[in-house]
């Protein structure tokens, strides 16, 4: 099996690695669009063979792993459908967004092209091939967003190669995937990175009080450091969800400013922590969920 992996960064070099690394009969092709990556990679072993580009080793590859930002992701789907593939090829992404990719990768599934989207939810605040690992995704959820025809063979396939990976798997329909990242993961990042800008402009005639932070502020800001590229895209696809999000913690932003009106502290429950429950676990759900249409319950 020839799998053809575009973007070798954390996420791509890391699923590229545990392929090479655990995946026998697989042979891995790296592209990259710095040759230094491709360079890397394949002295590390991550990668088998560099490949030429999309338009020469696609057409030869039985997946194709698209593991660039979003907006790439599209620009490389549009190429993907011109190109003589195979056609039982499955394609998919590690984007982290859904519903933008998945509208983009109709005209695929309209010529009977699989695609299945994918986004494994795991990352490190190291960057790029060289900090490629192949045990990255351990225990981590490993999201897929089939097509509402996708054959459920082709999901199987998918499965068991990224099974070396160590992810758990779920299946989500895209506009489910974007609420989801959106709270978990999309609005974080956006608050964590608010607070880093509010204290640096709070602080920029006496930038050393930094270095008072303590425990708490260095977990919440965390992971503000991300590639601008990539948020860039997050933003511009999942805008709607974000939007949506940023919109309920105002009102509970709101909330806190009206517990004490007139400087009297009192009670609230509303910014008490819930206890946790096993309600509160994230559940497969029992079927796949279509890559166009509504969301499914989980």
């Amino acid at each position: 099996m020839r799998v053809l992996i575009n973007g070798l960064g954390l996420i791509g070099g890391s699923i590229a690695y545990a392929l090479a690394k655990f995946q026998p009969g697989v042979t891995v092709i790296g592209l990259d669009q710095n040759p230094v990556n491709l360079r890397q990679a394949k002295q590390r072993g991550i990668i088998d063979e560099i490949g030429l580009s999309l338009t020469t080793d696609a057409p030869r590859a039985d997946v194709i792993i698209l593991a660039t930002p979003v907006t790439a992701v599209e620009a490389s789907i549009d190429l993907l459908a011109t190109l003589p593939l195979k056609s039982e090829v499955i394609i998919t992404d590690t984007g982290s967004t859904k519903t933008a990719i998945c509208q983009a990768a109709q005209q695929l599934t309209d010529k009977g092209i699989t695609f299945i989207g994918g986004h494994p939810m795991a990352g490190s605040h190291k960057s790029g091939v060289q900090a490629a690992n192949w045990d990255l995704f351990r225990s981590a959820f490993y999201l897929l967003v089939p097509g509402a025809n996708t054959p459920e063979t082709a999901l199987t396939t998918l499965k068991e190669l990224l099974q070396v990976t160590n992810a758990k798997f779920l299946v989500l329909a895209p506009q489910q995937h974007d609420h989801i990242v959106a709270l978990l993961s999309h609005v974080p990042h956006i608050l964590a990175a608010s607070l880093v800008n509010t204290t640096h402009e709070d602080f920029k005639d006496c930038p050393d009080m930094v270095r008072l932070a303590a425990g708490g502020f260095r977990d919440m800001t965390r992971i503000a450091s991300s590639d601008p590229t990539m948020w860039a895209d997050i933003l511009t696809t999942n805008k709607t969800e974000i939007l949506a999000v940023l919109a309920s913690y105002e009102a509970q932003l709101k909330a806190l400013e009206a517990i004490s009106p007139l400087g009297t502290p009192r009670r609230s429950s509303t910014f008490s922590p819930r206890p946790k429950s096993p309600e509160n676990t994230l559940r497969p759900p029992s079927a796949p969920a279509p890559c166009r249409g509504s969301s499914t319950s989980m």
